[in-house]
């Protein structure tokens, strides 16, 4: 329902939703730095003007680039672990990994806003931190098919050509959004509507494989169905079907969750 948090973890941990999960695996100083870190963090946001919007921006911005700077090193060595037979599906993979990222970082930029009260003045700082993220992200792609060129050159196999197929050209105009329906029976009410699609049209739109559920939060009227792979695959060790990413989207469509 798309109600923001403050979410604190601790893992691995061996406790987790097992019995042994008890109050004296509870570490109390621990416990003391959620508290103050949660609670600053809510007051910051709550509190946040113009400046420290552009202060919160600024901070995305250079942990956006570091991300980036570690999906780059992930890339690479999908591309260091690939065999000739499988170089395509792994340079597809390794730039979903990097495109996915510059597409999260920068929308991530643009919630920000949210925060300001002179929005042409944060709006323009938050353009020029996306531009500067997305050109590190560039960076790094370019990068990659430099990377791609000699792992071809090591296998003996001729450099990957990426072509737009027919599926990419049709998902890529495809933009589904969420109904009213979505929220209207409150915090997973959705569930009911999507029990309710017939197995004959599940049956005639196979989906296995997909994160339906992240899937799901990344319908918002602006990502096509190929943006939503994408982000997917970002997230992923192994290349996400885009046919069944479109079937899945059909199965939202038949129960009256999305729109296309």
């Amino acid at each position: 329902v798309q109600v923001p948090g403050v979410m604190m973890i601790v893992w691995p941990d061996q406790w987790y939703h097992t019995s042994g999960d008890r109050i004296d695996k509870a570490d109390p100083t621990q416990m003391k730095r959620v508290a103050v870190i949660g609670a600053a963090a809510a007051y910051t946001v709550a509190s946040a003007d113009d400046e420290m919007a552009i202060r919160l921006a600024g901070e995305i911005a250079s942990n956006a680039t570091r991300r980036l700077g570690h999906k780059f090193v992930l890339a690479q060595e999908l591309l260091n672990g690939a065999e000739a037979g499988s170089l395509e599906d792994q340079y597809r993979l390794a730039r979903a990994h990097l495109l996915g990222t510059i597409m999260a970082e920068r929308e991530t930029l643009e919630t920000v806003l949210q925060l300001a009260d002179d929005g042409d003045r944060v709006e323009d700082y938050l353009t020029e931190m996306q531009a500067t993220v997305e050109a590190v992200g560039e960076a790094h792609v370019r990068g990659l098919a430099t990377h791609m060129e000699a792992a071809a050159s090591r296998l003996g196999v001729s450099p990957v050509v990426l072509r737009e197929t027919d599926l990419e050209r049709e998902a890529s105009r495809i933009v589904p959004r969420q109904t009213a329906l979505v929220k209207r029976d409150g915090y997973r009410g959705w569930r009911e509507h999507l029990q309710g699609v017939s197995e004959e049209v599940r049956s005639r739109y196979p989906y296995q494989g997909v994160n339906t559920g992240e899937l799901q939060l990344l319908v918002d009227g602006r990502h096509s169905a190929l943006d939503i792979k994408t982000m997917l695959d970002a997230q992923s060790e192994s290349l996400t079907d885009l046919q069944a990413v479109m079937n899945y989207l059909e199965i939202l469509q038949a129960a009256g969750l999305v729109e296309m």
